[in-house]
């Protein structure tokens, strides 16, 4: 922590905090819990307590499992 600037780096499975994260994509499967931090591309950067710029990461998606009527065949 120099001169007051705080890296931002989010532990993978740490719960997604929209003030300190961005996310920029969900991912599907893995196993991480749905709506924690999966990937990180980026970390953020916080002035003291005041946010310079969030962690850009992505975030586990739910595993609901799909009926054949949210399916959607493309191929017709």
């Amino acid at each position: 922590m120099r001169h007051g600037i705080q890296k931002i780096q989010p532990a993978p499975v740490e719960p997604f905090d929209p003030h300190r994260h961005q996310a920029l994509f969900e991912v599907e499967g893995g196993d991480s819990p749905a709506g924690t931090v999966a990937e990180i591309l980026l970390p953020g950067y916080a002035y003291h307590e005041r946010l310079l710029r969030p962690a850009l990461v992505g975030v586990a998606k739910s595993r609901v499992a799909q009926t054949p009527e949210q399916t959607t065949d493309r191929s017709e």
